[in-house]
């Protein structure tokens, strides 16, 4: 423990100057004296051996310095005298302290709050036990990749010896529930056995779902999630006296699931999927997750069940369109997409912080400038050169720290904004917070940016020699700081510039899909959803008379034009897709079509025109309506009107009569290519209709209409739970991580053109300062004042071009990543975006310096003369 007793005796004697400072007197006189007695015996006299002493050894100061370097105390000595000195410098000029600290505050706390973003959502593991050991498994079949069916996935889990469990999981959409508070709608799915165990979670009250209770028509029980005890059931914790009415029974909850827990799906009821289990081995309607043994690898367990998928194929002929498997991360399934805008926001936060040092790089280099001849007295005073970096370093660190402070609390406050107006936007962003990993994060950042910001500028002012140093003073640019600075204007428009590509990248795409002409119009458009629960209507008759008699309510409604139903929106998401064919000739339509049960009113509900034919009257039997996509995906050019096709999502697969053929409307995906729809009559299928859609078009404001509807319809069946929303609204919830990213990186893009605009204003402005000696003579001796400002614009436009040719090839190397986020159809490299940015750069350049340029060669020559 010596090592602590001798920082305790540095500590206290950087308390107890004056004691120090004696002993280090007392024993510079006594090398003095020593060395004083040798040169006297040597022949010299007294005086002259004084003098020599003192000049061998530096002189009294020299020797306290190098005898406080011997005793260990000078490095803390020098640290807090440093800082002292430091604050007095940085409280003198406030502007540029201000200036400074909150130019590096949005650099760091652009930085921190992405990497909360980044740390919470992508790199912190799964909520789940051995979450590596987790992974998704799909079919792989006709050069596609589907969901696997409930059969497939009985035989991968009885066959697959690579896994310690695997469950089959099953969105059911919106279940009514009834006796839990008012009716409610809450999102449910089916679960195989095993769930808990190969999730790897612990439930927070109860137990799992039992094996007998995984059987057909096997007791009505369920799990809850945490929210829906909470909020619906009263947070009960005595699982006896907790149910809830679903499907016509009482469902007894033996199970409480863990806070925020989620697999795959957000979910608030689970029951048992072999209640009702999947027999078609083509419907492909279940996502699969299994727990692999330990020391398995993704390779392996892929390669086996590779094996069992072709053993399948060959055992179940046409009976299963599953060729091979395809097994990967569930880390990656559920962030994969999430991966590249986060990590672009990154580095688009990186270059703002690069940006931001620069700036102040540029700064200190220009202020610095000023303390040439100050830097010069103290090196001949005997300062040396490691020294005077070190008082200017801790100068900068002085900075950092206020920054850093300064730039934690503006990412702790960009974090809870994102979190409160942007939910749902990226998984587990509820989850998300500035914490001690983030504030690390940020104390690191601060730390680098002391170097990256100080560390040049330190070496760059102390370089000058002494008496050139003394000599210089402020008596113009030199070639070599013009140099740096010049190096220092380059670098902020090349980062900008690359900011500013991205965000225009992202932002067109934006507008392309916000522009886009889908096919069908939200504006003016209620969307009112509807679950009958089971055991309201006596008879399938009494529910379809029911379900004409709310569209006859709705139509009745002041303003409204037209009402529709459907199965599904024109922006839900959904696995209602499968393959048809021509009934006649068997002609396969060449991949996967919507299928989709509506009404007559759906069309003009949603502004779909008719392009020929009819839509659907009362009664209907038998027939369909198609999209043009469809109608020349499986016929061409042929007429379509009068064709037989049939669907594979029919469990009847019944042949229907095409009567009428509609424009393509664009749905949720909103992908580029054609998107082919099939529509049946709803009636015609009701034992598929879970959930209906009522598509209201008014001549208002949709929103006027949620209240008189939702009164008209509840007074006709108090019972089944009712949800509004707009489609203006739906469709800005569809582009919401669009927008999310979009928008961050046009904050950031235009933070970096500030900092580079006010970087390039500020060095222009000082460098023509510098030169105002140069520019007085020039001035006196006939040069015009147009010319001079020419010049000045000039050494602001050149580096800002040369940064333009090196930013726009960065933007050309930043475009290939940006480019799996944009658009079809949104070219990546885009010649008028890039010029029009290198335009606008050159004009702000241009700006920056003009008001320099017009000082300087406004000055009276005559003035600046006497000046200087």
């Amino acid at each position: 423990m010596s090592w602590m007793h001798g920082v305790g005796e540095r500590v206290r004697a950087l308390f107890n100057r004056s004691e120090e400072e004696r002993d280090l007197d007392e024993e510079v006189r006594f090398h003095l004296e020593m060395e004083e007695r040798k040169l006297v015996g040597e022949g010299m006299t007294q005086p002259q051996a004084r003098r020599e002493a003192r000049r061998r050894f530096g002189g009294e100061d020299r020797m306290k310095e190098r005898t406080r370097d011997e005793r260990g105390t000078r490095v803390l000595e020098d640290l807090i005298q440093d800082s002292r000195y430091g604050a007095r410098s940085l409280a003198r000029s406030p502007g540029f302290t201000v200036t400074a600290v909150v130019t590096l505050a949005l650099g760091i706390g652009a930085a921190t709050a992405v990497f909360s973003l980044v740390d919470g959502v992508l790199l912190r593991p799964l909520p789940y036990t051995g979450a590596d050991r987790l992974v998704e498994i799909r079919e792989l079949g006709q050069g596609r990749r589907f969901f696997p069916s409930f059969p497939n996935f009985l035989d991968w889990r009885d066959r697959a010896a690579s896994f310690d469990g695997m469950v089959a999981v099953q969105t059911m959409g919106m279940l009514p529930v009834l006796d839990a508070g008012d009716p409610v709608r809450v999102p449910f799915l089916q679960v195989s056995r095993d769930f808990m165990a190969t999730a790897g979670v612990t439930p927070f009250l109860g137990r799992d779902l039992a094996g007998e209770e995984h059987v057909p028509g096997g007791p009505d029980v369920a799990l809850v999630s945490h929210r829906f005890w909470q909020t619906r059931l009263g947070a009960d914790p005595d699982l006896d006296r907790l149910g809830f009415n679903a499907f016509g029974s009482r469902f007894r909850v033996v199970g409480v699931l863990p806070r925020g827990f989620r697999l795959l799906y957000d979910a608030d009821v689970y029951i048992s999927a072999e209640r009702w289990p999947g027999t078609v081995r083509s419907a492909h309607a279940y996502r699969v997750v299994g727990r692999m043994k330990r020391g398995v690898s993704v390779a392996v367990a892929d390669q086996e069940l590779d094996a069992v998928t072709a053993a399948m194929a060959e055992e179940y002929g046409g009976d299963t369109s599953a060729e091979t498997a395809q097994v990967r991360s569930l880390r990656d399934v559920l962030l994969g997409n999430q991966r590249r805008p986060l990590i672009l926001l990154l580095v688009a936060s990186g270059l703002v912080l690069a940006v931001a040092c620069a700036n102040v790089a540029g700064t200190l280099l220009a202020r610095g400038s000023g303390r040439r001849r100050e830097l010069a007295v103290r090196a001949s005073l005997g300062g040396r050169r490691a020294r005077l970096v070190r008082l200017l370093l801790t100068e900068n660190g002085l900075l950092a720290v206020l920054a850093g402070a300064l730039g934690a609390a503006l990412a702790w406050i960009a974090v809870r904004a994102a979190v409160v107006l942007a939910p749902g936007v990226l998984p587990r962003l509820e989850t998300v917070s500035v914490d001690a990993r983030a504030l690390a994060f940020a104390a690191a950042t601060a730390l680098g940016t002391t170097l990256v910001f100080g560390l040049w500028p330190a070496l760059h002012l102390t370089r000058t020699g002494t008496a050139d140093g003394l000599r210089a003073g402020g008596r113009g640019r030199t070639t070599r700081r013009a140099r740096a600075w010049d190096v220092l204007i380059a670098g902020e428009v090349a980062l900008a510039l690359v900011l500013l590509v991205g965000a225009g990248l992202l932002v067109r795409s934006l507008l392309t899909i916000v522009t886009l002409d889908a096919g069908w119009e939200p504006k003016g458009v209620l969307q009112m959803t509807l679950t009958p629960p089971s055991g309201v209507f006596t008879s399938e008759e009494a529910a379809v008379a029911y379900v004409r008699r709310v569209e006859e309510e709705l139509a009745e409604l002041p303003g409204v034009t037209d009402v529709g139903i459907g199965n599904l929106g024109p922006l839900d998401a959904g696995n209602w897709t499968a393959p048809a064919r021509d009934a006649d000739t068997g002609g396969d339509i060449g991949g996967y079509a919507g299928w989709r049960l509506v009404d007559a009113g759906y069309f003009p509900a949603l502004g779909v025109s008719l392009v020929k034919g009819r839509l659907f009257k009362p009664g209907d039997q038998g027939v369909a309506v198609v999209n043009e996509a469809f109608a020349r995906g499986l016929w061409g050019e042929d007429d379509a009107l009068g064709k037989r096709v049939v669907s594979n999502f029919d469990p009847r697969m019944e042949t229907l009569e095409v009567v009428g053929v509609v424009r393509q409307a664009r749905d949720w995906r909103f992908a580029a290519e054609e998107q082919m729809e099939m529509f049946v009559p709803w009636w015609r299928y009701t034992q598929q209709v879970n959930t209906l859609r009522y598509l209201v078009r008014t001549t208002g404001d949709p929103g006027d209409l949620i209240a008189p509807a939702r009164e008209r319809v509840s007074a006709l069946e108090a019972r089944i739970p009712l949800e509004f929303t707009t489609l203006e609204d739906e469709f800005a919830d569809s582009t919401a991580e669009r927008r999310f990213v979009a928008g961050i990186l046009l904050t950031f893009a235009a933070t970096g053109l500030l900092l580079s605009l006010v970087g390039i204003f500020g060095v222009v402005s000082y460098a023509v300062a510098q030169r105002r000696r140069e520019i007085g003579i020039r001035m006196a001796l006939g040069a015009r004042s147009d010319r001079v400002r020419a010049e000045a614009r000039a050494s602001a436009l050149g580096p800002a071009v040369a940064g333009l040719l090196l930013g726009g090839a960065g933007a050309m190397l930043l475009s290939r990543f940006v480019e799996a986020l944009l658009y079809e159809g949104v070219p990546p490299r885009d010649p008028v975006l890039y010029l029009g940015v290198a335009v606008v750069f050159l004009a702000a350049a241009a700006a920056a310096s003009d008001l320099p340029a017009r000082r300087a060669a406004s000055a009276d020559p005559a003035m600046v003369l006497r000046e200087e």
